[in-house]
């Protein structure tokens, strides 16, 4: 009999603890603000070259333990936060892309319109939450706007590569919106 009741108080706490944590559903808002601000620096270009002060601003939101991957670069029009889960150490934040293209390394434009669902790791301590870039957590390639895509452009132009970011700009011109 002592076991039995034993047992059912363990599960009843178990409910009530898996209750708990299930009404915590929500990140503080300081924490959503430094993921807006993450994919709006990353919308700009801040991870192709395509905005120095997105960079700049890029460099206060991020863990150094890690950078996006470089290629391809997929160009999107929206992103939208779905939803927030707190984790142990932070919050990790469910972001859905309208994704519209994809620019390889050889500077090929692919049309791709489809959402894509993610996820950001953001990850707090001293009091500072920073986005995980960490290749396990992360591994997103730049998620860039047609803006801090032609930004970009505009730099590489100056060099050997012309002919080929012509006709990436001709291509992201002509791209839905």
């Amino acid at each position: 009999m002592q076991v039995s009741a034993v047992r059912c108080c363990l599960v009843v706490l178990f409910c009530l603890a898996g209750f708990q944590e299930a009404s915590f559903s929500e990140c503080p808002a300081s924490m959503r603000a430094t993921v807006d601000k993450f994919l709006d620096v990353t919308y700009r270009g801040a991870f192709i070259g395509g905005s120095k002060s997105a960079f700049e601003e890029s460099k206060n939101l991020t863990m150094d333990d890690g950078f996006p991957p470089a290629w391809p670069i997929v160009y999107i029009n929206r992103y939208k936060v779905l939803r927030a889960v707190p984790t142990r150490d932070g919050c990790r934040f469910t972001i859905s892309y309208d994704r519209q293209a994809v620019i390889t390394d050889s500077l090929s434009f692919r049309a791709v319109r489809r959402e894509e669902i993610s996820a950001l790791w953001l990850v707090c301590a001293d009091s500072m939450c920073k986005v995980d870039m960490a290749d396990a957590r992360y591994g997103l390639p730049p998620h860039v706007g047609r803006a801090g895509i032609l930004a970009w452009l505009d730099k590489l132009r100056e060099g050997d590569q012309s002919a080929k970011v012509m006709a990436l700009q001709r291509a992201l011109e002509h791209a839905p919106d």
